[in-house]
């Protein structure tokens, strides 16, 4: 049992943040540990982050419904948000004495050279274009690490710091850095980084925040915990996206300094040279970078600051795996224990992940790579596993518990698991006549099934968009041109999007998958039941046969797998999961066992969906 610790820079830390959540429920992780996961951002109001914070979110109300699961558990994650534009506000104010409500007035120059000193003016002329002492960074940094590392070097202190005051004089606690010293005090610590190399946040910050761990103190004279109990180490994400072309009738195209997708390879060798000269590599255990030669369009529209409709991505994947491989102690030969007190010798590793399809000869010009080829058979299985779970979950017990709530009170799951059922105090709940209130069945079943459900269909979501890693994404929809209002009177150019109508088995390998990466599913079927079939269907109709068996698109390789689900979803819940808990009617009213636990539903279903057992 250990304390893991994650810190997600950015937006596409963010992202992967969200894939390690989806490798954890999916049983890829270590039960007994507990993960700490840090996001630090720019942008207060990130997308990214939100999408990871509403995720937890279902994963812990997936988990806490587990709580008497024999076989199937899920570990404990704890996530907190740090951001700069607090961070930056609070700093200002405490170091000048004046106010400011929101960056608007913050930008570099300002903040930087707040007494507008002719030296420091002279010195920032020369670092800084124009535009990047004075865009506004409210929304990030639009793909300037260079502003964003002068930003982090304002506030570093407040973010190792456990405590902090605020502009209003006021001491904020950060969890994050308390329970990392806490850990630290008694053992050597696993800490892992995700981050970008050619965006904005991520690329800033990477490096300033290896130096300033590596910086934390004990609470003696002398003891530097940073250099002696810390265990680092990191993914930096290469380019693997490109933008959507931006409409040329769009704000975005106005402004001066947005993204460009055209300087990536630019940056990210410009980061990687000053990470060789910084000796990044001599103060972290492991450095991964995953990244891709074509980069491919995985948003659904250009946008920037705000939704960006970003799908994920077989790099976020294997950044995700790899972390939980480091907290394991399984790359590049290193040890996963050290001696309390010794000192954690850096190993100064690179390791490169290649995850581009050679179309050249080595491959026979195969355009798919399976999973055997990337090395993520472990993680596969169990991905493949909670896949099967949460199509019985999202298409069965979850259309099941969306009709009207008085009537569930009859349905045999909740007949027999209400005497077990708990309420927020511990209590058994108070039956009236032997009957579940429509109240509690509202907040004990139809709630957290619901919840359960979202994080199983995000994740099919999740599967999906891994598996269809290398397709353009700004051709997944339909677009229809609708005008908008945005500041006022002004009229711009809008999209409306509508999902693209069923389309046969073949057709979708022809238009979608021509260049699809990895062999995992049937993603014609999948892609079918996520946009199109209604919940009864695909309950009644579908089979777990159809997802899972497939011939690849390369015509030279074998079935990658074969199943043997022979019911459609809704016979294989009651078969296998109801039936083998005696959860069925009595003669005369009630059920035959009314001594289950809920999550001995969960336990079942995903037991049964173990390949191994087919």
């Amino acid at each position: 049992m250990a304390d893991r610790y994650i810190i997600a820079t950015g937006g596409t830390g963010a992202m992967c943040a969200r894939a390690f959540l989806y490798l954890l429920a999916a049983g890829c992780g270590d039960t007994m540990d507990t993960y700490h996961i840090l996001l630090v951002d720019k942008d207060k109001h990130s997308d990214a982050g939100t999408a990871c914070e509403n995720l937890l979110e279902e994963y812990n109300s997936l988990r806490a419904q587990l709580t008497d699961a024999q076989s199937f558990h899920m570990p404990k994650v704890e996530l907190e948000k740090w951001n700069f534009t607090d961070a930056v506000i609070d700093e200002y104010v405490c170091r000048t004495g004046r106010q400011a409500q929101d960056l608007s007035s913050l930008n570099l120059k300002n903040l930087l050279n707040p007494e507008n000193d002719s030296m420091k003016a002279l010195l920032m002329d020369t670092l800084y274009t124009r535009d990047e002492m004075q865009v506004d960074l409210e929304n990030g940094f639009y793909g300037h690490p260079n502003v964003g590392a002068a930003v982090f070097d304002y506030i570093r202190d407040r973010f190792l710091s456990q405590r902090t005051i605020d502009r209003e004089g006021s001491e904020k606690i950060n969890q994050f850095m308390t329970d990392l010293h806490n850990s630290l005090r008694s053992q050597p610590t696993f800490v892992y980084l995700f981050g970008s190399l050619f965006g904005g946040t991520g690329a800033s910050v990477f490096p300033n925040v290896v130096s300033a761990l590596r910086s934390i103190r004990g609470e003696t004279p002398g003891d530097n915990w940073g250099e002696t109990r810390l265990v680092l180490g990191g993914t930096m994400v290469m380019p693997y996206f490109r933008l959507p072309d931006c409409p040329a009738d769009s704000i975005e195209r106005l402004e001066s300094v947005v993204p460009n997708d055209s300087k990536f390879a630019e940056q990210t060798r410009e980061a990687l040279r000053y990470y060789a000269e910084s000796h990044l590599l001599q103060q972290m255990m492991n450095l991964m970078l995953v990244g891709t030669k074509q980069l491919d369009v995985t948003s659904e529209l250009y946008a920037r600051g705000g939704d960006q409709c970003q799908h994920f991505h077989m790099v976020l994947q294997i950044a995700a795996a790899t972390a939980l491989r480091f907290f394991r102690g399984e790359l590049g030969g290193m040890q996963n224990q050290y001696p309390a007190g010794q000192s954690v010798t850096p190993a100064g590793k690179l390791l490169l992940w290649k995850v581009q399809p050679d179309k050249g000869g080595s491959k026979n010009g195969w355009s798919t790579l399976t999973v055997s080829e990337l090395g993520l058979e472990k993680e596969y299985r169990k991905m493949d596993q909670f896949l099967r779970f949460s199509m019985i979950v999202v298409y069965y017990l979850q259309n099941k518990f969306s009709k009207e709530t008085a009537s569930l009170r009859d349905e045999i799951e909740v007949l027999g698991t209400m005497k077990q059922m708990r309420d927020q105090n511990g209590s058994p709940l108070q039956l009236y006549k032997g009957r579940i209130s429509t109240q509690d069945i509202n907040t004990y079943y139809k709630e957290p099934i619901g919840k359960a459900s979202a994080f199983c269909k995000k994740f099919l979501q999740y599967y999906f968009d891994v598996a269809m890693s290398g397709y353009d994404w700004s051709k997944y929809h339909d677009k229809q041109s609708v005008p908008v209002q945005r500041g006022g009177s002004q009229t711009v150019s809008c999209k409306k999007y509508s999902v693209l109508p069923a389309v046969s088995s073949q057709a979708m390998e022809e238009t979608f998958l021509s260049r699809r990466w990895v062999d995992i599913v049937n993603l014609a079927q999948l892609h079918r039941i996520l946009e199109v079939m209604h919940p009864n269907e695909v309950e009644k109709t579908t089979t777990l046969n159809q997802i899972m068996t497939f011939m690849p698109l390369d015509t030279e390789r074998h079935l990658v797998q074969e199943v043997n689900f022979p019911h459609n979803i809704g016979q294989i819940y009651v078969d296998h999961v109801l039936d083998s808990l005696d959860l069925v009617r009595k003669r005369f009213g009630g059920v035959k066992n009314d001594g289950v636990h809920f999550s001995q539903i969960y336990d079942k279903i995903y037991h049964y969906c173990d390949i191994a057992n087919r």
